[in-house]
């Protein structure tokens, strides 16, 4: 049972990725930019909740291809290519860190941060 008392506090951010996009600069860094991504986006929110013990959950859903889509079409030819290395660097960042691809329909991550099926217009 002490353990149970001396567990942390759960913290659970979840991001609209497609809405929320993490700058071409690090996605071009590949597992680097997502390590570094996943650091400065759990530095950043630390501070607000300070002094408690808490566990961190960063949950980003996203549209894969239509990100990388838009990479492209605005110039971003590297960071495009780089996006799959991306994620597995924010994924291996913490074992509570996941980039979750929600697929393609519209308002797909937005469905999943709400619990909702996504379903296909």
């Amino acid at each position: 049972m002490q353990e149970i008392k001396a567990c942390e506090k759960r913290v659970v951010v979840l991001i609209d990725g497609d809405g929320a996009i993490f700058l071409p600069s690090l996605i071009a860094m590949g597992k680097r930019g997502g390590a570094e991504a996943a650091n400065l986006l759990s530095e950043g929110i630390k501070p607000d909740l300070h002094p408690h013990n808490f566990q961190l959950h960063i949950y980003v859903f996203h549209n894969r291809r239509g990100l990388v889509g838009a990479l492209e079409n605005n110039g971003h030819k590297v960071a495009a290519e780089m996006f799959d290395d991306f994620i597995i660097g924010f994924n291996e960042s913490g074992e509570r860190y996941a980039m979750i691809d929600a697929g393609g329909h519209k308002e797909a991550s937005d469905h999943k941060m709400r619990g909702m099926p996504v379903v296909p217009t």
